[in-house]
């Protein structure tokens, strides 16, 4: 018996979300839970200076999304996952990624969700804030956060202040 019968975890085109995939697959395929691939589009209007240029952009951004989704579902299958994918879109200025993925996980019912972060601290967390942090904070389902093991690695070589 699972856990965590159905996870979702958060995809990007980065080194950021690698780790977490990664994390998400060992643990669907150990609880023979099913996973979701969730991708979040972020297309606001004031990107584009016309209504074709915002088209094209809708269309790249919808593009990379599929294809992005394509190879990691193809990963996870390949390791034996039962794994679906859903490419989420933004296109307002008051919705955020984390609220596109913690309404997600609610809607499909997940157990839990998985995000990467880069575990910034100081200012520089402050001026680029934190996906993985604003979505522990508004999702009903649990999170698992999943640092990038580079950044893990560089934090503890750092010097103390």
């Amino acid at each position: 018996m699972s856990v965590f019968p159905r996870i979702l975890v958060a995809v990007g085109d980065d080194d950021l979300s690698k780790p977490a995939i990664q994390m998400a697959i060992r643990l669907a395929r150990d609880q023979g839970a099913k996973l979701r691939l969730a991708y979040v589009s972020e297309v606001v209007p004031t990107k584009a200076s016309s209504a074709q240029d915002l088209a094209e952009l809708e269309s790249t951004l919808r593009e990379e999304g599929n294809a992005i989704l394509h190879r990691v579902t193809e990963q996870a299958e390949a390791q034996g996952v039962d794994a679906e994918s859903a490419r989420l879109s933004i296109g307002t200025v008051k919705d955020s990624i984390a609220e596109a993925l913690a309404r997600d996980a609610e809607e499909w019912g997940a157990d839990l969700v998985i995000t990467g972060s880069h575990g910034r601290k100081g200012i520089v967390r402050w001026l680029a804030g934190s996906v993985a942090e604003s979505l522990a904070r508004v999702s009903r389902v649990p999170v698992l956060i999943v640092r990038d093991a580079r950044e893990q690695g560089a934090a503890a070589e750092a010097p103390e202040a």
